[in-house]
């Protein structure tokens, strides 16, 4: 009569029985040499990485590949999935072969699988693996948590954050190297707050933006929104008074080195402009000595005398073009210090930013900046800070003189960087599904405050306490703004 392996006669041949089971299976299952381990772990988004000074999009595995970059993803380092059985097989942890000797294998109270192909070992398996993954995915909800604080909105602030450690082209290196915190979706208002380094350029409305900024500082608690180069020779955001909001005429390259000492993430900004009308009005700005200039300013000899014809302004314009030792003015002031270095591309540079204003399409540039830093339309209510005419001696730039200053900046890779910043604001502006009715509600409330508050304008001879600007010629009309958005 036929017995099975398992059908035991009496209790002396148990022990036999089990010797004899241990070793026909250890004879068709060999034990593998473990190779590596498989350690679930949350991988931060790239932003995170380059706070701490990486360039890898990823946490590499114990095999050399790289992980991918999505925040929160559980990877298994070394292994592009678990191991899967074959049909027939015992799960055996390799845990349990290294501390459990063959008998206590089967001591232990490991059992054959039944007729349904479910076994007491797979059970457990599965429980420990659910485990290890609900406690993995817990790990990074608390991780994303920590590192980011995002708005009450719709919109993801994960759609705005900057990945830049996209190597972009020949010419641009691998931008995952900047040695301070980035921002990373935090709000304005969150914990532990942010600081918001304006990088002012010249003539690009950006004494405008700078007033908005400090706005926005004074509003959620910031500290600097009403100091300055000009008033305590600050060039710099101060690390003692963190967060904190700097908005000065500063080139990136004078900055960006002093944000390594910073604790709290930086978001970083600017604004650019059609490279012409930014030339000209600049030209325009250096011939008025009723501008906002220091006191003893004046204008350069190769300018004067000062025109009085519209020929003669012409021509002191293109005397200036010609004093130009530069026509990439915007790429120049904005780049790093190594992006000038190296000549990275327009795009390398604009991905230095976690946003840069458009001039030419300024209130959806706002509506971004707002969805980006979980703020409302009250916080990006403004005046408009440059409102000079020229009569350039009665008439205006010419067709041809014109075509003389387009055919100069023809080369300026600034327009590319306008390209680039516009490529960027447009992909911005996908992200935001309810942007149309945003914006209709933003322009609505900026006409009224606008009318409301217009006496409060600053001019080239007025700027004072009556104006309520927060710092010589910014965030003027400060007062009556807030009082209309409340």
């Amino acid at each position: 009569m036929h017995t099975t392996p398992f059908a035991f006669d009496d209790e002396t041949n148990k022990q036999t029985q089990r010797n004899r089971h241990t070793q026909n299976f250890l004879l068709h299952h060999p034990r593998k040499k473990k190779t590596s381990s498989i350690e679930p772990f949350c991988v931060p988004s790239d932003p995170i990485l380059r706070m701490f000074g990486s360039s890898s999009s990823g946490r590499p595995s114990s095999s050399g590949k790289e992980s991918t970059n999505t925040y929160g993803a559980i990877i298994f380092a070394g292994n592009e999935e678990a191991p899967r059985r074959r049909e027939g097989e015992w799960d055996i942890d390799e845990k349990d072969e290294d501390d459990v000797n063959d008998e206590e294998l089967f001591a232990s109270g490991r059992r054959r699988r039944d007729s349904n192909g479910n076994d007491w070992v797979k059970k457990k398996t599965v429980f420990l693996g659910c485990c290890l993954v609900a406690a993995a995915v817990f790990g990074c909800a608390a991780a994303a948590n920590h590192y980011s604080s995002a708005p009450a909105s719709s919109v993801s602030m994960s759609s705005f954050i900057n990945n830049s450690d996209v190597s972009l082209s020949s010419s641009s290196p691998k931008l995952g190297m900047s040695n301070w915190r980035r921002w990373n979706g935090e709000t304005v208002g969150g914990a532990p707050g942010i600081n918001i380094l304006f990088v002012k350029t010249i003539k690009t409305g950006s004494t405008t933006i700078a007033g908005l900024c400090r706005r926005i500082a004074n509003r959620h608690g910031l500290n600097g929104a009403r100091t300055g180069f000009n008033q305590n020779g600050s060039t710099e955001i101060d690390d003692k008074q963190e967060p904190y909001v700097y908005a000065d005429h500063r080139m990136f390259k004078q900055t960006e080195g002093t944000l390594s000492k910073l604790d709290h993430p930086t978001f970083l900004l600017t604004s650019i402009r059609d490279p012409v009308s930014r030339f000209i009005s600049e030209f325009q700005y250096v011939m008025d000595t009723q501008e906002s200039h220091d006191k003893d300013y004046r204008v350069p000899d190769e300018l004067l005398p000062m025109p009085v014809t519209n020929e003669a302004w012409e021509s002191r314009l293109i005397t200036f073009l010609n004093m130009q030792s530069s026509i990439d003015h915007q790429y120049d002031y904005i780049g790093s210090q190594k992006a000038c270095d190296n000549k990275w591309s327009p795009a390398g540079v604009v991905n230095l930013y976690d946003h840069v204003v458009v001039l030419e399409r300024f209130d959806e540039s706002m509506i971004v900046l707002k969805n980006m830093l979980g703020l409302s339309n009250s916080d990006l209510l403004y005046l408009r800070a440059k409102q000079n005419d020229y009569t350039w001696g009665g008439g205006g730039v010419s067709a041809a003189t014109l075509a003389k200053v387009k055919n100069a900046l023809s080369a300026s890779r600034d327009y590319a960087l306008i390209d680039q910043a516009n490529q960027r604001l447009n992909g911005h502006i996908s992200q935001i599904p309810d942007f149309s009715e945003q914006m209709s509600a933003y322009k609505n409330l900026l006409a009224g405050a606008t009318a409301q508050c217009s006496k409060y304008a600053p001019t080239d001879t007025t700027v004072g306490v009556f104006n309520q600007c927060m710092y010589e010629d910014q965030a003027c009309g400060d007062e009556c703004l807030t009082a209309y958005g409340s």
